[in-house]
């Protein structure tokens, strides 16, 4: 039980890189970027994004999910806090092994397939938030509502899998709620969007406090780094890796108090220090900003979680297209 809610509840937890990095590489004779950030109105890309985990018990792969999904991504105009974005979701296709379960996951996972989100973003191009939370919020409701509808009625005939539908379709109905909403629908926009338009200088990094939001509520401390690790002029493009990291003594103390304190909400019997699985959380992302626009051209990140013999790994993608 104990590993179990570890690995479901430590997403935002301990990061660094999972692998070694290579020393800063040039190419060219320039060792200093400032990545442009004047993006016309009108100007539209898009976006295809891959998302993956894995869990793996010891050496052996138990399971493992694959869905991308394209996304229009919009400047749709300038204002005196930056830019206006509009992110419109298509549907996503699931990939397994079997075709029937493939076409019914791809159905529960497209909830959002139509839904258009109007983002905040400073004058550089990070996420700042929405244009109007609250609109948003009451526009994904209606969106919901008719996309229930319609699956129920599309999908509900056969009963065992119209509760399957139901239970998925209630699982996503928890991003109703306003705080749960807005994490969900600003995680994607927000990693994609980081580090636009900043000024960076090759192979020097760039250490900060920040912090890292706790698994059952509040923040922990942690630090950011930032480099820029590859700088070229053919094709003309930046590498930028971003790394948050955390004490493990930290992290497995608030881990251990949560925990207890769960325990104690439900009536059970709290654990032990000694009975908290140790654990291991390493996160990368790197973003390969485009020169000439200025907007990232690819963004990966991966996360690893590992503990008591189980791993997770996830990992999420963006590739982008030429404007159309």
């Amino acid at each position: 039980m104990l590993l179990h809610l570890l690995v479901l509840l430590l997403a935002p937890g301990l990061a660094t890189c999972a692998t070694p990095q290579e020393p800063a590489v040039r190419v060219g004779s320039s060792t200093r970027v400032l990545l442009p950030h004047d993006w016309a109105a009108g100007t539209r890309y898009t976006l295809s994004y891959v998302k993956e985990r894995e869990d793996y018990e010891g050496a052996q792969l138990v399971k493992r999910n694959v869905s991308t999904t394209p996304i229009t991504v919009e400047y749709a105009a300038r204002n005196e806090r930056g830019f206006v974005v509009r992110w419109t979701f298509g549907r996503t296709a699931v990939a397994t092994d079997d075709a029937a379960a493939a076409s019914l996951a791809s159905s529960i996972a497209s909830i959002n397939e139509g839904f258009a989100l109007d983002l905040q973003l400073d004058a550089q191009g990070s996420v700042i938030g929405f244009t109007d939370e609250a609109r948003a919020l009451e526009s994904f409701r209606a969106h919901h509502a008719r996309v229930k509808h319609m699956l129920l009625e599309q999908l509900g005939q056969d009963p065992a899998t119209r509760e399957v539908l139901e239970r998925a379709l209630d699982v996503s109905a928890g991003l109703l709620d306003g705080p749960l909403f807005r994490s969900a629908m600003l995680r994607d926009p927000g990693l994609f969007h980081s580090w636009c338009g900043g000024e960076y200088e090759l192979g020097q990094r760039t250490e900060s406090d920040a912090e890292l939001p706790s698994p059952l509520g509040g923040s922990l401390p942690a630090r950011r780094a930032v480099e820029l690790v590859r700088l070229q002029s053919e094709p003309p493009e930046a590498v930028l890796e971003h790394t948050l990291t955390m004490d493990p003594a930290t992290a497995r103390r608030a881990l251990t108090e949560a925990l207890q304190q769960l325990a104690r909400q439900n009536g059970d019997t709290p654990p032990k220090d000694a009975e908290v699985p140790h654990f291991l959380i390493n996160d990368c992302t790197t973003h390969v900003f485009d020169l000439a626009s200025g907007s990232p051209k690819r963004v990966e990140f991966v996360r690893t979680i590992e503990t008591e013999g189980a791993r997770r790994i996830e990992r999420s993608r963006f590739t982008l297209t030429p404007p159309q």
